[in-house]
């Protein structure tokens, strides 16, 4: 699984970083080998004006299942990265289930004559 880590405008230290991939990895391990490549990018949206300004955007692309797009805001980098992670693997594991899961179809109705009833 190839991760690509974007952060412009932020300070992203080596704690972060590992908590980012190790977060990831937990998310995603049971479906790595499903996953071409995973693109994270957090921004800060207001700078330095302050508020809800921090944003996660996490792009999972797919083997043969196209990608799913998570995006989060909030105030705290580490729980928003939590809470995107979070989805990201519920929504990954969702595209892959319906991508394996058989077709099911319903089976004609069938007619019985009334005398057959009786």
């Amino acid at each position: 699984m190839q991760l690509d880590l974007q952060a412009p405008g932020l300070e992203l230290r080596r704690g972060l970083r590992d908590h980012i991939a190790s977060r990831l990895e937990a998310a995603l391990s049971r479906c790595a080998n499903r996953i071409r490549h995973v693109s994270v990018r957090l921004r800060d949206v207001n700078g330095p004006r302050g508020g809800i300004d921090k944003r996660c955007s996490i792009k999972v692309e797919l083997e043969n299942a196209g990608a799913v797009r998570i995006e989060e805001h909030g105030l705290e980098l580490r729980s928003l990265i939590n809470r995107a992670m979070e989805r990201t693997g519920r929504n990954v594991f969702k595209r892959l289930d319906r991508t394996t899961r058989p077709v099911r179809t319903r089976k004609p109705a069938q007619v019985v004559e009334s005398s057959e009833l009786e």
